[in-house]
Parts: C-alpha cells; sequence; structure tokens
C-alpha cells in the first residue's frame, strides 16, 4: 500500500509547494550557518513530504541522522509534525544496523568518507537517503542539498529514488536544480 495524502490534498501539496519554492529562493548570509540550517531542515521536511514509499508506513515515519550533524538546534521547527498522517520521529543514529528502521536517512559528513560503502549497504531498501556535500548525488545519495550562490538548491539522482521503489512528486523534481537518471 502506498502512502496517500487526504482530501485536501491539492491544498495541503500547494501550500507545501509554496513553503519549498519561497524557501529555496531566499536568500542568506553564508556567514550565518543558524539560517542555512534552519533552511535546510525545511528542506529536508519537505524531501519527506514529497516522497511515496512502495510499503505501507504503519505508525511513524522515521527520519534519521546518521553521524554527528549541525541540524540538532533546528529540528525543533519539525518534531512532532506529521506527514500524510503519520507522526514524524527524528532519531540520532551512529549504528549502521540501526538505519534498517528509518524510511529517511541524513548521512552526515561524519561518514562521508564511507558513503559507497554506505550507499551499497541501503541499496534495494526503502529508504530515502540525504546528504549536504559536494559529490555526494554521483556516489548514490537520491537528494543532496547544496549551496549555490545566495540559495540552498538541491540535486536527484533518480536512478537511485527508483532503485529503492521510492517515487517523488512531480513537484519536487521540478524544483531540483539538477535531476540524474
Amino acid at each position: 500500500m502506498r502512502v496517500h495524502l487526504e482530501k485536501d490534498a491539492p491544498k495541503t501539496l500547494t501550500v507545501l509547494l509554496l513553503i519549498l519554492v519561497l524557501l529555496m529562493h531566499t536568500k542568506f548570509v553564508l556567514a550565518n550557518e543558524v539560517t542555512e540550517y534552519r533552511l535546510k531542515t525545511a528542506f529536508i521536511y519537505n524531501f519527506a513530504a514529497f516522497t511515496t514509499w512502495p510499503d505501507d508506513i504503519e505508525d511513524n515515519l522515521v527520519l534519521c541522522f546518521y553521524g554527528e550533524h549541525s541540524y540538532g538546534d533546528y529540528l525543533h521547527h519539525i518534531r512532532h509534525k506529521q506527514i500524510n498522517k503519520h507522526n514524524l520521529v527524528i532519531k540520532d543514529i551512529n549504528d549502521f544496523n540501526d538505519l534498517a528502521h528509518c524510511h529517511v536517512v541524513f548521512i552526515s559528513r561524519y561518514y562521508i568518507a564511507t558513503l559507497r560503502n554506505i550507499i551499497n549497504q541501503l541499496e534495494n531498501k526503502s529508504i530515502l537517503t540525504l546528504a549536504d556535500n559536494p559529490g555526494a548525488i554521483q556516489e548514490g545519495i537520491m537528494l543532496n542539498m547544496r549551496v549555490s550562490g545566495d540559495k540552498i538548491v538541491f540535486d536527484v539522482n533518480l536512478k537511485m529514488v527508483r532503485k529503492a521503489g521510492l517515487r517523488l512528486g512531480a513537484a519536487l523534481l521540478r524544483l531540483a536544480s539538477e535531476v540524474y537518471e
């Protein structure tokens, strides 16, 4: 069973899309790390909101941060929110074996040196992988955020998304800076 949007889906989708567009075009000062990670946190939430998993998600949608990261102070903005009737649960994970219990995994720069191995181990699992590291998309990350000029953009590795049996919303794909197939 797939995750379905409610009856008010067009309205909800329009609001989420508007928020994502506004965030993409919001200027920020790179020296202000607070703003960068706050915006990236909103992107992460929207990535999950615009993804469809092939299997039914039972109770919670689990977002895992694998390794040390700079998002901790900003996660309260999305903690306790819902995505398509599922409570969003955020976990910090340091044991690779715990990733199997996640729906979305943000792989921190702490583990970037072993990214290829991580991607190979998660291959063919319905887990959306995210990062914010240069070159991560070429290594197999599904969605990678980056700073371009004075805004945050993201790239999509559609081949890896499909390989995992996931679907990204068309609106999300249209907003991507680059889509690799």
